[in-house]
């Protein structure tokens, strides 16, 4: 915190089972030079329902009770979908810091209908209630200050419930890293090929920031149909739920389809059964049709993040099939007969999916494929091609619909193989070989369709200016006439 010259170290541990967890938060100055210090640290503990503090199919209620004067409180929260859970917070001292000084602490319980009323109970106060949704746990004292609190099921003993020490959440800690730290190597082998310390760090970051970026959503896609059908207005679709990465938690959270493909490939590696979770999600969003929308903005806090002209999911726009790539995966991996009938179960969507995607993104000429969603953009020599994947993406100046692209082709070779692979695997032979000859075909239409000789290149095909240009005109009132 450069503002006020502090530094916060932050870590989190869950329990094996994952019904409890444990922080916590060291406060140091930020220059060493610096005189004590006293500072406030404001932790409110409720749950938040996609940032409403209560839902209203839920009954949740938090009791506070300060146990000791110096530093300690415990905490109970009672949620009917949830049920009891009790926790513990306390504040530690540092042997740095003064001896003498203590810790004060002051509790206020409210009732919020969204999580971000904190912010106001923090700056302006509020009058305390006996019970309410949310409670508010002010801790100050000189710097450096330690504050640890865990949860646990209320069923749990107090031998059994999360360690709140800093000694024991340190350990606690060191533990989750040295078991990280085995199964990174087992999974990667990164060490084994090669790699060195810096590399392998890296390499750790990046996988942690994807794992810890996963969440689950929930609510309903905003959907705009093409205009053959002759309706402007856009529909929500029914609820669904979706478990998925994301590429960035704070900026995009939410799941897109051709990342999600990249993202279970690094994951599926990890852990096999995360990655089937949440293919079976993405699946789940398939419509009768076939479609599934490429941006999945489900609840109030993902669409937050988007701006309003791209919340609506146009019905005939693709994403590339990566996810396919994964399938492809589990079918040589399929190891056992729960693995085999995964895929089994995950058929008749895959198969409704690839479907859509070869007959909806088809080109004029036969064999040949083109993007939808490409519209002429003013200001933009080459317009976007958000569908692809790959924006900006250089193609025809003038989209239309005699226009093909070269990556299309490509994915759709690749689903086609990948749908004669998983046919095969479980014995749907007469399916099998319809995907291996169409994957033929469609290979066949690479040289014939998209290859330059002059070039020595695969290359897209449509209406393309070479010579285009911009021109900054100012206009006056004689250029009206």
């Amino acid at each position: 915190d450069k503002k006020h010259l502090l530094v916060l170290k932050t870590t989190f541990a869950k329990s094996e089972d994952g019904s409890g967890w444990v922080s916590m938060v060291q406060v140091k100055n930020g220059k060493k030079k610096l005189k004590a210090r006293k500072a406030s640290v404001y932790v409110y503990v409720g749950l938040d329902y996609d940032g409403v503090a209560e839902k209203q199919s839920d009954t949740f209620g938090v009791t506070v009770r300060k146990t000791a004067d110096d530093g300690n409180v415990e905490f109970a929260l009672n949620s009917k979908s949830l049920g009891r859970l009790k926790g513990e917070l306390n504040a530690y001292r540092s042997n740095e810091g003064d001896p003498d000084s203590s810790i004060d602490m002051s509790i206020s319980v409210h009732k919020l209908e969204s999580l971000a009323g904190v912010v106001d109970v923090v700056k302006k106060g509020g009058k305390s209630r006996r019970k309410g949704n949310v409670a508010v746990l002010k801790i100050s004292g000189v710097l450096p200050l330690t504050i640890t609190w865990g949860i646990s099921p209320s069923a749990l003993d107090d031998a059994h419930k999360m360690p709140v020490e800093p000694s024991a959440v340190a350990a606690l800690v060191q533990e989750r890293e040295s078991q990280f730290d085995e199964q990174f190597e087992a999974s990667y082998h990164l060490e084994e090929k090669g790699f060195d310390d810096g590399q392998i760090a890296f390499a750790k970051a990046a996988l942690s920031n994807m794992l810890g970026g996963m969440g689950f959503f929930y609510g309903r896609s905003l959907v705009k149909l093409p205009p053959k059908f002759g309706i402007k207005n856009d529909m929500e679709s029914f609820d669904m739920p979706l478990f998925s990465a994301v590429p960035s938690r704070s900026f995009f959270p939410r799941g897109f389809l051709w990342d999600e493909g990249f993202h279970q490939l690094l994951i599926s590696t990890w852990n096999v059964d995360i990655t089937k979770d949440v293919i079976a999600h993405w699946l789940g969003a398939v419509r009768e049709g076939g479609w599934i929308p490429r941006e999945q903005i489900l609840g109030d806090a993902a669409t937050r993040r988007v701006p309003e002209k791209f919340v609506a999911q146009v019905a005939d726009v693709a994403n590339p099939p990566t996810i396919m790539l994964v399938i492809s995966r589990l079918i040589d991996e399929a190891k056992n007969k729960n693995d085999v009938e995964f895929l089994r179960k995950s058929l008749p969507r895959i198969k409704r999916w690839c479907e859509w995607l070869l007959k909806s993104q088809s080109g004029e000429k036969p064999g040949s494929f083109r993007w939808r969603g490409r519209e002429d953009q003013e200001g933009l020599l080459h317009p976007n091609t958000l569908a692809s994947g790959l924006d900006d993406y250089p193609r025809a100046t003038h989209p239309d619909k005699s226009e093909y692209h070269v990556d299309m082709l490509c994915w759709a070779i690749m689903v086609t193989k990948v749908m004669h692979k998983l046919c095969d695997k479980l014995s749907i032979k007469a399916e099998a070989q319809k995907y291996l000859s169409r994957a033929q075909e469609l290979i066949s239409g690479l040289d014939e369709l998209h290859w330059n000789q002059d070039t020595q290149s695969y290359c897209d095909a449509g209406m393309h200016s070479a010579n285009g240009y911009f021109e900054k005109v100012l206009l006056t009132a004689k250029s009206y006439g």
